[in-house]
């Protein structure tokens, strides 16, 4: 199985994010100035498909919106099950959204760098220049861009 670079995973996510028309050339070339190890071995056409048709599949499309026809069947369904299989027939249709866990993990890994941070400070200037560089970390989660459900 090939490896897969999470910055540049990450970076593509952002991307198409915030302008899922971006072009692949583009992508590639700051894929390859951001990890050039990991891109070491890609051609166009194996990276697109590693990094931005996954993005794409899994993470972008799962957030189409749904229409009127599509939740009535559902709905049928549910009543034949009964009320108790309603709620267990929500919750595995309803699968949380894969951009939320991903920005949640995000800001969960900025927050654990944060406290290893102020854990290695050996003295309280130290910790004090960390608290104080508190608005790097803030920068750095709202740098990853907004994914709504």
């Amino acid at each position: 199985m090939y490896e897969i670079s999470q910055r540049i995973l990450d970076m593509v996510r952002r991307e198409l994010v915030q302008n899922p028309e971006v072009e692949n050339g583009v992508l590639y070339q700051k894929a390859r100035e951001l990890d050039p190890e990991a891109m070491q071995d890609l051609d166009r056409r194996q990276f697109n498909a590693r990094y931005p048709l996954r993005v794409k599949r899994f993470e972008l499309l799962s957030r189409k919106p749904r229409t009127e026809n599509s939740s009535r069947p559902r709905t049928r369904r549910r009543r034949a099950l009964g009320d108790g299989a309603a709620a267990s027939a929500k919750s595995v249709a309803a699968p949380a959204s894969v951009l939320r866990q991903l920005a949640r993990e995000g800001v969960r890994d900025v927050l654990l760098r944060f406290a290893v941070d102020l854990a290695n400070a050996d003295s309280r200037g130290q910790v004090v220049t960390v608290v104080a560089s508190v608005d790097q970390y803030v920068d750095q989660i709202l740098g990853m861009g907004s994914f709504p459900e």
